[in-house]
């Protein structure tokens, strides 16, 4: 009788483990099932976002929307062409720049004449792409709200940060206006990319008018427009001063001819007497040799 109730309870146990066993088969079935299923979802929104993205990258478009994202597009994409073989050029938005407009050289004479020094290094960051990436830089340094947009002020603001990363003079704010009613209409504030075409513009017209004035033949200059400056008397110069009478058992002494009034190599104004400087674009009077 013990051995039967000993064999019973035995096959009882063998049964609970059985069940159990067969409880942990369906588990795991339906643990398995689930886990196929997340598997598949998960693959196909791979595929979706594979799809998109390829699409994106065959055919880029930048919104209206998202003004910054034009402006680094901008930055990245855009073909740089050399200042001085371009007198003018066209922006985003149909906008022509001619930077050999007559009043707009006019009006930048003073300030490309102080920056005149420093022009061959701007030359080089324009060209090669530096002060379009320093540009963008500054533009995300005034606009820390990324509203995506600047008024005049801060155009102002950030075309001077632009300048002095290039140790250029910055221009005043009549420059900058003047630029800043080519790229906006009715006074409406600008989107990043145009306040980046604005401070391009306005650099290469300072950069190309400074190229031209140094060109002119008013004054022979050194490299750096600061060195001396050397002038040959003319024939009304010498015919202008009187002869110088002969001393007595000694050759004649000819006079040194009278030396006109200095003239600016940048401006073409007179130098006014005792003066160091030019009164009308604050270059310095070079010396007379």
């Amino acid at each position: 009788h013990e051995e039967l109730q000993q064999y019973l309870a035995e096959v009882h146990a063998d049964s609970a483990a059985a069940r159990g066993r067969s409880l942990q088969v369906v588990e795991l079935q339906r643990q398995v099932n689930e886990h196929v299923l997340q598997r598949g979802q998960l693959e196909a929104e791979l595929a979706r976002l594979r799809a998109e993205h390829g699409a994106l990258t065959a055919n880029p478009v930048v919104t209206a929307e998202n003004p910054l994202a034009q402006a680094e597009r901008w930055v990245l994409y855009t073909e740089i062409p050399a200042v001085e073989e371009t007198s003018s050029l066209s922006y985003p938005g149909h906008i022509l720049v001619n930077f050999d407009d007559e009043e707009l050289t006019s009006a930048l004479g003073p300030l490309a004449a102080v920056n005149f020094a420093q022009r061959i290094g701007a030359l080089t960051a324009l060209e090669r792409g530096d002060v379009a990436r320093g540009a963008l830089k500054a533009y995300c340094g005034e606009d820390l709200q990324k509203r995506g947009y600047l008024d005049a002020t801060g155009v102002h603001s950030f075309v001077r940060s632009v300048f002095q990363h290039q140790n250029l003079t910055p221009p005043m704010e009549d420059h900058v206006l003047t630029f800043y009613r080519l790229f906006s209409h009715e006074a409406d504030p600008l989107d990043a990319r145009s306040c980046l075409c604005l401070c391009d513009a306005l650099l290469r017209a300072v950069l190309r008018t400074s190229g031209r004035r140094a060109a002119r033949p008013v004054a022979v200059a050194d490299s750096q427009g600061l060195g001396l400056l050397r002038r040959e008397p003319s024939e009304a110069d010498q015919d202008s001063v009187p002869a110088v009478p002969a001393v007595p058992a000694a050759p004649a002494v000819p006079a040194a001819p009278a030396v006109p009034a200095m003239k600016c190599g940048f401006c073409g104004e007179e130098f006014e007497e005792d003066s160091m400087f030019c009164t009308s674009c604050g270059a310095r009077r070079p010396e007379v040799v």
